[in-house]
């Protein structure tokens, strides 16, 4: 798959919880009614609706009640920028429609009056990609309808590293691609599992039980890096949000094409999975914070630990930190069978080792 790749890739300005609305709705309102309202996000879920009200809409844009408009249908964007009278700062963000299918009908660079975001849940999907480009992390279940907000640290992304991050999917998709969904998973935790070591940018890591200071050797170790997936997949160490933002993009891509996305709630991020038609949890963070078999000193697995893989609701609402603040889907009360995760764990290691993995990127001591 090949892309043209500008230099840089902004993020989309953090949002909080804002007033979101129909825009069937909107035509409900009076002149005076509209005016009172708190609008930052109109929702759009119907090309023809927008298509007979299109002249309703300019007008609403021209008062500037609203900054943005939402939708996850790509066809009531393009609808917008096409026929836009006059440019306006307005922003069209595209929410998710949770399918993993051919995005090639997403172009960004048609996207010259307003400014386009898109999910970086669908950045390995799209061929094209602007230099100017808005992305959205999360998804905000608000009022019945997906919002998107980013609320990790990092500004950008840069393509550059986001070729190299491709060119990891394409080396990894050739050895691991025709596995099932399942193991797929178990497969790219275990590299994550293998490569990674959690840091927090204070030096202070903190485990249930253990903390550690980290020496980052003087290098600048912001939560802007630690935040960012490139830094987990290429540097090969971040926080909870790069790691599940990571886990992301190595399966949820052409190559790999397992439906998976990034969660966030109580000051954590983790992933949740389609498999066999159900959802689970995965946190590969966890997973390595957790591991009973870590090097000593640091928040890295010397082993591979599935305790944290395809785990349910019930499970997550036992443990701290996995209550869904983000949009969703609903996922099994039940755990996958750990006996499952175990004999497929045994047939994939005639291909990959799940021990023995290198030490840490940074050293840490416990204090």
């Amino acid at each position: 798959m090949t892309t043209p790749l500008p230099s840089r890739l902004p993020r989309a300005s953090h949002s909080s919880y804002t007033k979101i609305c129909l825009f069937s709705e909107l035509l409900k309102l009076s002149d005076q009614e509209l005016h009172h309202n708190i609008l930052r996000y109109i929702y759009i879920d119907n090309l023809e609706f927008l298509k007979a009200n299109f002249d309703y809409l300019q007008k609403l844009i021209k008062t500037r009640l609203f900054h943005q408009i939402v939708s996850n249908d790509i066809e009531c964007l393009k609808y917008i920028e096409e026929n836009l009278n006059d440019y306006t700062p307005i922003v069209l963000s595209l929410t998710d429609d949770y399918e993993n299918k051919d995005r090639h009908n997403i172009h960004s660079l048609e996207f010259t009056k307003t400014t386009f975001e898109l999910l970086l849940s669908y950045i390995l999907w799209v061929n094209e990609i602007s230099a100017k480009q808005k992305i959205s992390l999360y998804m905000l279940d608000y009022q019945g309808y997906m919002q998107p907000v980013c609320s990790n640290g990092y500004d950008y992304i840069d393509l550059e590293s986001l070729k190299k991050i491709r060119e990891l999917i394409n080396t990894l998709a050739l050895k691991f691609k025709d596995y099932p969904d399942v193991e797929k998973a178990i497969l790219i935790s275990n590299y994550l599992q293998s490569k990674v070591q959690y840091v927090d940018d204070n030096n202070i890591n903190e485990t249930s039980s253990v903390i550690y200071k980290t020496d980052f050797k003087g290098l600048p170790v912001t939560n802007e890096i630690i935040s960012s997936p490139e830094t987990v997949l290429l540097q090969h160490y971040g926080l909870c949000n790069g790691i599940a933002n990571a886990t992301m993009l190595l399966l949820n891509n052409p190559e790999m094409n397992v439906n998976i996305r990034s969660i966030k709630g109580c000051s954590h991020a983790w992933n949740v999975i389609l498999i066999d038609g159900k959802y689970y949890f995965i946190d590969n963070t966890w997973n390595i914070t957790r591991n009973q078999n870590r090097y000593p000193g640091s928040l890295k697995a010397k082993s591979f630990c599935s305790d944290y893989l395809f785990f349910g609701s019930e499970k997550a609402s036992t443990i701290s930190h996995h209550i869904p603040e983000t949009f969703c889907p609903i996922v099994e009360p039940q755990d996958l069978m750990e006996e499952s995760i175990k004999s497929k764990q045994k047939k994939l290691s005639m291909v990959t080792s799940f021990t023995n993995y290198p030490g840490p990127v940074f050293e840490s001591h416990r204090i």
